[in-house]
């Protein structure tokens, strides 16, 4: 099946090919996190209604908001992406935080006590989302200011290192954000999954 870049025929010269489809393959997946999250907010409520504690329902219904928040940014961030890559949208108004991931603070909350009265089916959505988030803000980096993200990218990421951080070990933060594996292994990774393509091909040329 084509991808987007390939039924436009055309993309930003401001990253490599495999950055662009690790977009679009975001994207994808804060699609389907989307329609899962809709069909679990109207059918899967079931554990949280066995818990009638005023705190389980505060923290059920702030979470739920802030998975929402998450997937929603991470759509609207690589919709913008997607329009950068057809000439649609300069690289220039991609930077306006209008198209920038936003919502850092309460995107990038961590888990905390509240989300232990809540059921295992709710805590992996939440898990799930802020890594998806977290996989969209690495690559919201790689393509802004060369590969090094700036500074409040950086400082919402967390690292404590001064000037750019270099492909491999970005590639490595994505792969570990998302699956939760070890960096060590995650070109492994990457290398069983691309026969499958599960991994586009074109990674292995950073």
């Amino acid at each position: 099946m084509s991808t987007w870049l390939e039924e436009r025929g055309q993309r930003s010269q401001t990253a490599p090919v495999h950055v662009f489809q690790s977009v679009d393959r975001a994207y994808c997946d804060a699609m389907d996190m989307a329609v899962e999250l809709r069909s679990f907010l109207s059918s899967a409520r079931y554990a949280e209604q066995k818990n009638t504690q005023a705190e389980a329902e505060t923290a059920y219904v702030v979470e739920t908001m802030r998975m929402s928040v998450r997937i929603m940014h991470v759509i609207a961030w690589a919709l913008a992406r997607k329009a950068v890559a057809a000439g649609e949208l300069s690289e220039k108004e991609a930077h306006a935080a209008a198209y920038r991931l936003g919502d850092r603070e309460t995107c990038l909350a961590q888990k905390d006590q509240s989300l232990s009265v809540l059921s295992p089916p709710t805590q992996d959505l939440s898990v799930r989302s802020r890594g998806l988030y977290q996989r969209a803000l690495r690559l919201e980096a790689m393509m802004e200011n060369g590969y090094g993200g700036d500074g409040e990218t950086r400082a919402a990421l967390g690292s404590k290192g001064e000037g750019r951080m270099g492909v491999h070990a970005m590639w490595d933060e994505i792969a570990r954000s998302e699956r939760g594996g070890d960096p060590k292994s995650a070109r492994q990774t990457r290398t069983k999954k691309s026969a499958s393509g599960h991994i586009p091909d074109a990674l292995f040329l950073i």
